[in-house]
């Protein structure tokens, strides 16, 4: 279903996706849809939880945030960043457009980034991600 839903929302877009396309297309009855995941914005969210989960968001992230010395920390941010796109381009085109067009998508996308902020960080700014995203 999460497949489907994907390659739906990049062909035709977000706002011109139906819940009933989607289902014919992951060849499932739409209750079926709604009852895994309820709403199209729930679906955008499965999307972005299987890339994060695909890029190993979170255990990447704690080793560069590891590392003390800035030189090597910034490789590895590099590289995690690079991971990211690798494995998130398409999720990230999904995203983008979904907060486009619902409000909503972009309220939870907004919490998500917000809470990139590191709170052990040894210095302003060190937090994982760049100061910009964390405010």
């Amino acid at each position: 279903m999460i497949d489907a839903a994907r390659r739906l929302f990049l062909e035709r877009g977000y706002a011109a996706t139906t819940i009933p396309e989607i289902a014919a297309a992951a060849g499932v009855a739409v209750p079926t849809i709604y009852w895994a995941f309820g709403s199209k914005r729930a679906i955008v969210g499965e999307i972005r939880e299987a890339w994060f989960a695909a890029a190993q968001t979170g255990a990447r992230l704690r080793e560069v945030l590891a590392i003390q010395e800035p030189g090597p920390r910034l490789g590895a941010y590099a590289a995690f960043m690079a991971n990211q796109w690798a494995t998130g381009a398409e999720a990230v085109a999904i995203q983008h457009d979904a907060m486009r067009a619902d409000p909503e998508v972009a309220a939870e996308i907004a919490a998500v980034l917000a809470g990139r902020a590191h709170p052990r960080s040894p210095r302003p700014g060190m937090g994982g991600y760049p100061r910009r995203i964390q405010q």
